[in-house]
């Protein structure tokens, strides 16, 4: 079962950092309801709330979403955190960061860079040569994304 089909309701804690916000960004493309904690507000939080993302700031249980399907956190939150207690003791499906990206992932082909150095430049260079081969190459590009798909039975993304 694709796990990410059934989350309609979905909250952070630790909505803040890149990765987080990226991830509850991608679940409200998805049309789900996103909502999270920070500990302080940022332009990157300010953004979140500008494109209809509730975030507060107060760790407190009283006010978070008590309806969610997933609650998804990151190692930066202490395991003391009242919200992160709540969750777990209430027995709703709470998970890392690192295993929703797994869920995103799981079912298709991907480009994916992780380390602790170079991952801008190396994101950087993967975009610069896939624009490349795009807008330049594409009549090859497109036959050899149909040849691997006769192939490999696989359903190909065009990138435009």
């Amino acid at each position: 079962m694709n796990k990410l089909s059934t989350i309609q309701k979905i909250y952070f804690i630790g909505i803040g950092g890149i990765g987080m916000s990226a991830l509850a960004r991608y679940f409200k493309s998805r049309g789900a309801t996103v909502s999270g904690y920070d500990r302080a507000t940022t332009p990157l939080v300010r953004e979140l709330e500008d494109e209809g993302i509730d975030v507060h700031f107060d760790e407190d249980v009283n006010v978070i979403p008590k309806d969610v399907d997933v609650v998804v956190y990151t190692p930066a939150i202490p395991a003391d955190h009242e919200e992160l207690v709540y969750y777990k003791e209430n027995n709703y499906t709470v998970v890392k960061r690192s295993d929703v990206l797994q869920w995103i992932t799981e079912n298709s082909y991907d480009i994916c860079v992780g380390g602790t150095h170079g991952k801008t430049t190396v994101t950087t260079m993967i975009a610069h040569i896939l624009r490349i081969v795009v807008t330049v190459a594409m009549p090859f590009w497109a036959a050899f994304l149909q040849i691997i798909k006769q192939i490999f039975g696989a359903a190909i993304i065009m990138l435009m």
